[in-house]
């Protein structure tokens, strides 16, 4: 059972943990008791163009770039405009807050909240939410339940060696995207 704590947000407002990023980009929290599935996106000196790729007429895509078993990159693509690169580690998040997702029926989907916040006032920008397709959602967890056989320090040295080898526009050419829900 997930024991989400709960804290409001909203558009124009501060966003409260703006440590949790350390640059522009974005941190994908999932498989957590404790959080909901969300995507935190953090840009500096966000464009109109940018804003605007965050409207919900504008459709989100996601991929998985998932080279091996201990590398997982999510890349959202919002709208035809930005693409952004999520690496997730299963092994950084505490067992006794580890959930993974339980797919009840083929047509299982995850529910994510996306947050967009202005890095250099911290201020919240857009929020919206998507839903992943039922065959992603599938994709995602089967890479997660392999990717649980390595520790963090393995992952993280994964993902490091990811980073130095691909570009994100290599990761973005070698994704099959799914268009999201909502």
């Amino acid at each position: 059972m997930n024991n989400y704590e709960m804290h409001r947000i909203a558009v124009g407002e501060k966003y409260p943990a703006m440590s949790d990023i350390n640059s522009d980009g974005a941190v994908l929290e999932l498989c957590r008791k404790s959080i909901q599935p969300t995507l935190l996106v953090g840009l500096s000196n966000i464009r109109d163009v940018e804003l605007d790729a965050f409207n919900s007429e504008n459709p989100i895509r996601v991929g998985l770039f998932n080279p091996d078993e201990k590398t997982i990159f999510v890349i959202f693509r919002f709208g035809n405009v930005l693409e952004l690169d999520a690496p997730f580690n299963v092994g950084a998040i505490d067992p006794d807050d580890l959930e993974i997702l339980k797919l009840a029926h083929s047509e299982t989907r995850i529910l994510l909240s996306i947050i967009l916040v202005e890095r250099t006032t911290d201020i919240v920008k857009n929020l919206r939410v998507c839903t992943f397709s039922p065959f992603f959602t599938r994709q995602l967890t089967s890479a997660i339940r392999r990717q649980m056989k390595y520790f963090d320090p393995v992952i993280k040295a994964a993902h490091k060696q990811a980073i130095e080898k691909y570009s994100v526009t290599d990761m973005v050419k070698s994704v099959q995207f799914h268009k999201c829900g909502i």
